[in-house]
């Protein structure tokens, strides 16, 4: 650490407190990637400010507190810069000297945990920062130089360092023998994916109750309509990820939801399932069209989905065994179809009330 002038310092630094209350939900990326955190940041005064540690853990700084004089010193490489809680101003010291700037917001203990702006103190150490309206999200670019963290599994947070595949989905397909469906379940898919979530929701739902609620409504237990179904059940739809998501487009017909993704790009298409599964853990519904189909992403280790297809085993003939449980997508029918698993057009989710 640079020796610092302590009367200055005081002399700069010494503030009266800001008074301010913290509100809204917003997201923020780093290079293009969202970024998880476990205290989420806040709005203050119109500006964003992030957790302490959070901010630290982003861009791999080092941190120092002082408790007596409520001190922060955030150290990189290149520079250091010393902050005071309820103090707006903020020294930057460097090789070359030290420079001192006022913030529209100053450092602040909000729930007994430490925040500060985030976009003064990410400009300070040269990332560029966007705000997007849209969205509500900040958007932060680096020039990814040994001051940042580079690789996108470190900049996401520990939210599932310690998730393990949990082999306890329902899984049904559609040439069941126990269910008897026409024609050996030929295009039973979304009733056997309903009826999957379902009964790991609700619980006691089966493929044939999923039927007999489209058969009510037209006498063909495979055509699927979609409201009379979760209202059976007493759930509702959710959107499959947030609105504030980085991948998320539209929300449409009340059940289906669109994400960002014209490239076809498969890595785009994982993370917005991931992001789903995080919010659905009973799974969510994938839908590919073209070549009609429906699987149910129930699980991810890193960057691999896996899957519950119900698609028949033996076609033709009804069986007492299927092997597509907790598959990888490679070995679904979409990927046998040709499919990549960026195809599909939309994923669907079931909340409670």
């Amino acid at each position: 650490m640079r020796k610092i002038c302590s009367l200055l310092l005081c002399a700069i630094l010494i503030m009266s407190p800001f008074g301010a209350n913290a509100e809204g939900n917003i997201s923020v990326t780093l290079n293009g990637d969202k970024v998880y955190f476990k205290n989420e940041p806040i709005i203050v005064d119109g500006r964003t400010m992030i957790h302490l540690r959070s901010f630290t853990q982003l861009f791999d700084y080092d941190l120092n507190w002082d408790d007596t004089s409520k001190t922060i010193t955030l150290s990189s490489n290149k520079k250091d810069v010393v902050l005071r809680i309820d103090s707006p101003y903020v020294i930057t010291m460097t090789d070359s000297g030290m420079t001192d700037k006022k913030m529209d917001v100053p450092p602040m203990i909000v729930d007994g945990s430490t925040y500060i702006p985030l976009r003064s103190i990410a400009e300070i150490f040269d990332a560029q920062v966007k705000w997007n309206e849209k969205k509500k999200r900040v958007e932060l670019t680096t020039d990814d130089s040994d001051d940042y963290v580079s690789k996108k599994s470190q900049i996401i947070s520990d939210k599932n360092d310690d998730k393990e595949i949990e082999k306890n989905h329902t899984f049904y397909f559609q040439n069941d023998e126990q269910w008897q469906l026409p024609n050996c379940g030929s295009s039973y898919c979304w009733v056997m994916c309903y009826a999957m979530i379902l009964n790991d929701i609700v619980g006691d739902v089966t493929p044939n109750d999923v039927a007999a609620v489209n058969e009510e409504m037209c006498g063909d237990g495979a055509f699927c309509y979609h409201y009379p179904i979760v209202e059976k059940f007493g759930v509702k739809f959710g959107k499959a990820i947030d609105s504030d998501s980085l991948y998320f487009k539209e929300f449409k017909d009340g059940y289906a939801t669109y994400i960002e993704n014209e490239e076809k790009d498969d890595t785009v298409a994982i993370a917005a399932i991931k992001e789903a599964l995080d919010k659905h853990p009973e799974g969510v519904m994938v839908r590919f069209e073209g070549k009609p189909h429906t699987i149910v992403a129930v699980a991810y280790e890193d960057d691999t989905i896996y899957f519950n297809d119900p698609v028949p085993y033996n076609y033709g003939q009804y069986e007492t065994e299927n092997p597509y449980e907790y598959i990888e997508f490679e070995e679904t029918y979409p990927a046998k179809m040709g499919f990549s698993i960026s195809d599909f057009v939309f994923l669907e989710a079931i909340d409670t009330y």
